[in-house]
């Protein structure tokens, strides 16, 4: 009889609400949906003016089509924009065309209406 998993009941542990870090990752789920999870630590949102529910200021995820080149963050072959809201920390992105790569930037516009970067995601292929 195999012994039963060590759980030391004394010394709960929990998972903190946040890392402190700024970074997005995105995750295959299948050919049609890409996960996507990110943090945006306080500090970043204060250089960049965007407190967390506090301001007015469109947040995107810029999704990128980088199948078959080294990514430079301008050479891709296109890219579009999907809007999420600021008090999100995750989001299923559906539609990615299959068998591509894809980076995913996070970032908010500007008063002049520029996609400012706030983090870049991995590199994902969408089988």
């Amino acid at each position: 009889m195999a012994p039963a998993p060590y759980r030391d009941l004394a010394f709960p542990r929990e998972l903190p609400d946040a890392y402190c870090d700024t970074k997005i990752v995105a995750l295959v789920r299948d050919p049609e949906w890409v996960f996507l999870y990110w943090e945006i630590a306080e500090s970043t949102r204060h250089r960049l003016g965007i407190p967390r529910g506090a301001h007015s200021r469109p947040m995107a995820l810029r999704i990128y089509d980088v199948t078959g080149v080294h990514f430079d963050g301008l050479n891709a072959h296109s890219f579009y924009d999907v809007e999420v809201n600021d008090l999100a920390a995750s989001w299923y992105l559906r539609g990615p065309e299959s068998e591509r790569g894809y980076v995913i930037d996070l970032g908010v516009y500007d008063e002049a209406g520029l996609f400012r970067v706030i983090a870049r995601s991995n590199a994902v292929n969408v089988p």
